[in-house]
């Protein structure tokens, strides 16, 4: 449990570091280094894309390792946490030829993670159920 709380918190750092080196791309003035530039972007969506992976793999091991409850009340928060992000991202103003669009990213990985544990514990919980009632 210890190395699923670690990479949530490096996939939370990586979305980061990925929004500064998107806003830092979007928002340079003049041409005098691009090359850097290209790299710093290159290198954010990188880090995106890692996060995203890494919030994935950490929420499906968590699917199964968490009893039912758990899980769902983890799949749930996630999910509420999700749409906040979403709702705040909103309010800032997304444009999708910014880099602003970077934004909703994060949200968008925490809706997918966070079902993964709601729908996991759910079937698991309806099963347990269904066992118990054959008994």
């Amino acid at each position: 449990m210890r190395l699923a709380r670690r990479a949530i918190f490096v996939a939370i750092g990586l979305t980061l570091i990925a929004i500064y080196l998107l806003r830092l791309t979007g928002e340079h003035i003049g041409a005098d280094q691009e090359s850097a530039y290209r790299f710093a972007e290159g290198l954010g969506l990188f880090f995106l894309f890692l996060a995203g992976v890494l919030f994935l793999a950490t929420y499906g091991f968590l699917a199964l390792k968490l009893s039912h409850g758990r899980c769902l009340l983890l799949g749930c928060v996630t999910l509420v946490l999700a749409a906040i992000l979403w709702m705040l991202a909103m309010q800032f103003g997304v444009s999708v030829h910014s880099w602003t669009i970077t934004l909703l990213f994060p949200s968008m990985f925490l809706f997918v993670a966070g079902s993964i544990p709601t729908i996991g514990g759910a079937i698991r919980f309806l099963i347990s159920t269904l066992r118990s009632e054959k008994n």
